[in-house]
C-alpha cells in the first residue's frame, strides 16, 4: 500500500513538475492565430489597427472598469506578440 501510494506521488508530483517547468519556460507562447483571434483582428490587419483594437480592449478590462487583470494580460501578450513583426 505505501508502494502504491509513493508510485503515484510520484506521478503526481512529475505532472506538477512539468507543467510549472512549462509554464517557466513558455509562459507566453502564442502563435499568431491566437495573437489575431484574442485581438479580434484578420491576419490583414494593419499595426494603426491592431494598436486601436489593444488599446479599445485593454482599457475595457481595466480593473477600475471591473475588467480582468488575466484578460488584460491576454491581451497585452497578443498585441506584443503582433507589434514585432511591424518594428521589423
Amino acid at each position: 500500500m505505501v508502494l502504491t501510494l509513493f508510485k503515484e506521488g510520484g506521478k503526481v508530483l512529475c505532472i506538477t513538475l512539468y507543467k510549472t517547468l512549462m509554464d517557466v519556460f513558455r509562459p507566453n507562447y502564442m502563435n499568431k492565430e491566437d495573437a489575431y483571434k484574442i485581438l479580434g483582428v484578420t491576419s490583414t490587419a494593419n499595426s494603426d489597427l491592431i494598436t486601436k483594437r489593444y488599446l479599445d480592449l485593454f482599457n475595457r478590462n481595466y480593473r477600475m472598469n471591473n475588467g480582468s487583470k488575466y484578460l488584460q494580460s491576454k491581451i497585452k501578450n497578443a498585441y506584443e506578440f503582433l507589434s514585432k513583426d511591424f518594428e521589423k
